[in-house]
């Protein structure tokens, strides 16, 4: 079914439908409960991930332990290596 009414109109009706969704404590979660979020804001400027204290826990992995595993990596150019693991991991994940 189209909408008759302007986008104003609908804009305003939206708004007044996710009000009352707040109010009634049906908000979406925040992002401290949002995993994705958490884990979007390991991208670095640059593109790839560097994952922090917090996701290695999520990995049952200590974070000395994933630096010891990306100085093995035999990368081409000056790429950072630890960013090359922590991106595939978090892709995987």
């Amino acid at each position: 079914m189209r909408y008759r009414g302007s986008y104003v109109e609908m804009s305003k009706a939206n708004l007044q439908t996710n009000d009352s969704q707040i109010r009634q404590g049906s908000a979406p979660d925040s992002t401290d409960d949002n995993g994705l979020l958490n884990i979007l804001a390991l991208q670095k400027a640059s593109g790839g991930f560097e994952i922090d204290t917090a996701f290695a826990r999520i990995l049952k992995i200590s974070l000395p332990h994933l630096h010891d595993i990306s100085a093995k990596i035999q990368a081409k150019g000056g790429s950072d290596k630890f960013v090359l693991l922590s991106t595939a991991i978090v892709i995987k994940f």
